[in-house]
């Protein structure tokens, strides 16, 4: 698939507008398997846990990852999905040069993972101005049954809100 099939106006008018769009099969099907497969795999959270780049929810025993930031260092199937498709998109949509920035893992593990209420990305990230775009790949199929993400349309127009 061509790159220039995501890039129409009506996606970025969408974008502007509501703050998010989502866009279906950007990646390879195989490539996003591959990063599935690789972070099950994964069981050396030694380092990253002594630099706080992994957090992990613990009920009963379990332990679970809940979040895994710098991941494309610790898993470098992760660094393929640095790519032109996703750069070139989020250029296209912010009309300007855009970098990547570190990949972050979110896993909500089912029955024991905590909650994680509602925020904006750019109440971390801090980006003055707020110009960028926060790329969303899901590892599995995200339905309402197992808790998809949810996103709040236009509320990026009033810039960032208190969090508690």
């Amino acid at each position: 698939m061509n790159d220039k099939n995501f890039e129409n106006e009506s996606l970025k008018r969408t974008f502007k507008k509501d703050g998010v769009v989502v866009v279906k099969k950007l990646l390879n099907k195989k490539l996003v398997l591959d990063c599935k497969k690789s972070i099950e795999k994964f069981d050396d959270y030694l380092l990253p846990k002594s630099l706080d780049h992994a957090v992990f929810d613990e009920v009963e025993g379990i332990e679970v990852i809940k979040y895994f930031q710098h991941l494309q260092i610790y898993i470098p199937q992760f660094l393929k999905l640095y790519n032109s498709r996703i750069l070139n998109f989020a250029s296209f949509l912010l009309e300007q040069n855009v970098n990547f920035s570190p990949m972050g893992l979110h896993n909500k593990a089912p029955k024991i993972g905590t909650f994680t209420p509602y925020h904006q990305d750019n109440f971390y990230s801090c980006m003055t101005p707020p110009d960028f775009v926060t790329a969303y790949v899901p590892l599995v199929k995200m339905t309402p049954e197992n808790g998809g993400l949810i996103y709040i349309r236009e509320s990026h127009l009033d810039g960032v809100k208190k969090h508690y």
